[in-house]
């Protein structure tokens, strides 16, 4: 497990916040499915990125569980994302959230922030 990795499991806010948004990772970065399944181990609730194609638009909504992402559908950057058609609790609409940043294409940083 990467360093950073570790680090963002043993943040205060990580560790506090009930609510997480996590970006899914591309394929050459660091993988964020390790801090997505401990997001559900421990009792947390997981929002994933939702881009509106053709537009800048991009909320944070839910998903059901980590083996949910495999079977969604896959933008034009290769990365799963819930259909734009598809009704999803949306993480800002309904309460606090708090997002975690990860340098994601080296495993020299790892910055927290909400």
């Amino acid at each position: 497990m990467c360093k950073r990795i570790r680090e963002v499991f043993t943040h205060s806010q990580y560790q506090k916040s009930k609510r997480i948004s996590i970006f899914l990772s591309m394929q050459d970065e660091i993988e964020t499915e390790e801090i997505i399944k401990d997001i559900f181990q421990q009792g947390k609730t997981c929002f994933i990125p939702r881009y509106q194609f053709q537009s800048n638009h991009m909320d944070m909504v839910k998903l059901a569980s980590p083996e949910e992402i495999s079977s969604l559908p896959k933008t034009s950057w290769n990365i799963h994302q819930p259909s734009e058609v598809e009704a999803r609790e949306e993480a800002l609409s309904t309460g606090e959230c708090y997002g975690i940043r990860i340098r994601t294409l080296g495993c020299s940083q790892a910055v927290m922030g909400s």
